[in-house]
């Protein structure tokens, strides 16, 4: 059951229809009936609008720098992985090649910064992150490794 035949019913029910620039109030009697055919046409409602996501830089770790090391034996992909990450907002402090090679693109990060190393690696396509050895620097605080499978 709609709500116009209750309230029409209990003898409280009133509208504000529009005819024309001004609005003229009309009332209904306890006994009135609405109409399967209305007579006057009720105004449109409001269109809805849908929020939009503003985009938005990745957060860097607080003190956190970021190094790209090549450990694919192709030249010059650290550098692509370095400018893949600038264009996504990261500041990348280093590019070198790594001591050794590696198979898969792996991201290394000292404690404080597996945020980081994860948003990094999403980002890579890396599919492993793992706590630094000790060996790499322990001021930057993420260092990517890009693998033999790494695709620009």
């Amino acid at each position: 059951m709609g709500l116009l035949p209750v309230l029409a019913a209990l003898g409280i029910w009133r509208w504000v229809a529009v005819s024309g620039d001004e609005p003229k109030q009309v009332s209904a009697s306890p006994s009135a009936v609405p109409s399967a055919t209305p007579t006057e046409a009720l105004p449109a409602a409001a269109p809805t609008v849908e929020p939009v996501a503003e985009e938005t830089t990745p957060p860097a770790a607080t003190g956190g720098k970021l190094q790209v090391l090549n450990g694919s034996g192709t030249p010059g992909l650290a550098l692509k992985a370095k400018e893949k990450l600038e264009q996504s907002g990261y500041e990348v402090v280093a590019t070198s090649n790594a001591s050794r090679s590696y198979a898969k693109t792996t991201v290394f990060y000292q404690e404080g910064h597996l945020d980081l190393a994860t948003q990094v690696a999403a980002l890579l396509g890396a599919s492993k992150v793992e706590a630094a050895p000790s060996n790499l620097d322990k001021d930057i605080g993420v260092t990517a490794v890009i693998g033999a499978d790494y695709k620009p």
